[in-house]
């Protein structure tokens, strides 16, 4: 169902989700998977971003939320500088932190 809500193969999120810790879904009491709304629409950016955008670009904004979420914006903020010199405005204003979940 996420892949098809987003364009993104099982392959791509199960990648994206080990490999770059882009998201991190909460899981059901079998393991499956399950997104939040806000989870597919951060998604959707992604695969729009990945696709219109160079790579370096994309993985500069990566970082630069990953410090935000570390609580280090001094570091977060000339990685996204520099990505938004390469990349289409609307990509780096529609990227943010990643959807945070509620504690059980």
């Amino acid at each position: 169902m996420v892949a098809r809500r987003t364009g993104l193969s099982a392959d791509v999120l199960r990648a994206w989700e080990k490999r770059y810790g882009m998201l991190k879904p909460a899981r059901a009491s079998g393991g499956r998977r399950l997104y939040s709304d806000a989870d597919i629409e951060y998604l959707r950016l992604l695969r729009r971003a990945t696709a219109a955008a160079p790579r370096n670009g994309i993985i500069l904004l990566a970082f630069a939320d990953a410090a935000a979420d570390a609580g280090a914006p001094e570091v977060a903020a000339p990685l996204r500088a520099r990505a938004a010199a390469l990349l289409p405005h609307e990509i780096v204003v529609g990227f943010g932190p990643r959807p945070q979940r509620a504690s059980p």
